[in-house]
């Protein structure tokens, strides 16, 4: 009798060998909707499902852009890092991700769509946001002054993302 390749006693090749592989290597969950062995339609979902989320993550972070200098830069370099993950793992599943490189032009801060609408550094418009919420009116209506209307609503936007965040 000829000794059949095997795998923890699932022959090569075959379905229980593959849902072996698949247990072992967690992939149980991904690969439910796909046949035990197709691993070039796993990868080609994963693409599409990565594409998914950065459209999703640029769709979120690209209705206040200018509030992203405000969040710490630990979740920013995540957030990039995590989008630029999921784009090689959608460039490898052969899907083009067109807005993945915009995401990681908003989440470096180097889209000028991050900057504030008054000009104000990030520095003065957390002071204003200070004054507001200490009710230091004189001061407030000083940097109002002297970056103009647009930065009163830099001031609002950034005040009520904090106090959603709190």
């Amino acid at each position: 009798m000829s000794r059949e390749l095997n795998y923890s006693g699932n022959i090569v090749g075959s379905t229980s060998y593959f849902k072996k592989i698949n247990e072992e290597a967690k992939l149980n969950d991904i690969v439910s909707n796909v046949s035990f062995n197709t691993y070039h339609e796993l990868i080609k979902n994963l693409a599409l499902n990565s594409t998914r989320v950065i459209e999703s993550v640029y769709a979120t972070i690209s209705v206040h852009p200018r509030l992203l200098p405000f969040i710490k830069s630990d979740n920013l370099r995540q957030m990039f890092g995590f989008v630029e993950n999921l784009e090689e793992l959608a460039k490898f599943g052969g899907k083009s991700v067109s807005k993945a490189s915009e995401c990681k032009s908003l989440l470096r801060l180097s889209d000028s769509k991050t900057r504030s609408k008054s000009g104000a550094s990030i520095s003065a418009i957390e002071d204003g946001v200070k004054y507001l919420r200490n009710n230091q009116t004189y001061e407030l209506q000083k940097l109002i002054q002297r970056y103009g209307k647009e930065f009163a609503d830099d001031i609002m936007l950034v005040y009520e993302f904090q106090k959603l965040c709190s």
